[in-house]
């Protein structure tokens, strides 16, 4: 398959999803929820959002290859209970049992995510940092996944995208992304942007040790 650049606009085939709940102001966005789809393409995840038998929605979906659009930013996704009228939502077609090192051979759609993130953080001023379930019960603006979420306001039970997504380099990609849309030929450093598995966890914060897990 084509591979599309990462700052390539996203497909919009399967525009609209069926599943939604309205419109929202640009000022009631606090948050970039990420999510994992258990497999799948961007493609076909974004197809099965557009049908009637669809049991949810996202505003895009990510893979190694593309990004589908599936709603524009200002209506409402069915994406996580307690956080869909204020937020972005965004599914990788991955599976939530992945390993670090697993996550880490899909870096380009690690990239191809964060780069479009660090979009809708300019567009709705939205820091670059990960949000927790206590700042999503407090309100404060951020990245956060469908775990925290689910942490924060109970309802669905959901876990993804896994223990080992690895959420503190995520958040260095989309810092560096926003820096490199503000700031022409900003250069990229390996050591922001690693291109492989490195010993290194990318799931807990620095210095405070690798995380348990496969």
């Amino acid at each position: 398959m084509h591979s599309d650049p990462i700052s390539a606009p996203c497909h919009t085939t399967y525009m609209p999803a069926y599943r939604t709940s309205g419109y929202r102001s640009a000022d009631e966005v606090l948050w970039v929820i990420l999510h994992d789809t258990e497999g799948g393409t961007a493609s076909s995840i974004a197809s099965y959002f557009h049908g009637r038998t669809a049991g949810g929605s996202a505003h895009l979906v990510v893979d190694d290859n593309q990004c589908h659009r599936c709603l524009p930013n200002g209506v409402v996704p069915w994406g996580a209970i307690g956080a869909n009228h204020n937020g972005l939502h965004i599914e990788h077609c991955v599976y939530a049992c992945w390993s670090e090192r697993g996550w880490m051979k899909h870096i380009k759609m690690l990239r191809r995510s964060a780069w479009k993130a660090s979009g809708m953080c300019i567009n709705y001023k939205i820091p670059a940092r990960y949000s927790k379930a206590a700042d999503l019960r407090a309100g404060r603006k951020g990245i956060s996944t469908h775990a925290q979420v689910s942490m924060a306001f109970p309802g669905s039970g959901h876990t993804d995208p896994g223990p080992n997504f690895p959420i503190y380099l995520y958040i260095m990609l989309v810092r560096y992304y926003i820096a490199k849309r503000r700031v022409a030929g900003w250069p990229c450093s390996r050591r922001v942007v690693p291109a492989a598995a490195t010993p290194r966890s990318w799931c807990t914060p620095p210095g405070r040790g690798r995380s348990r897990g496969s």
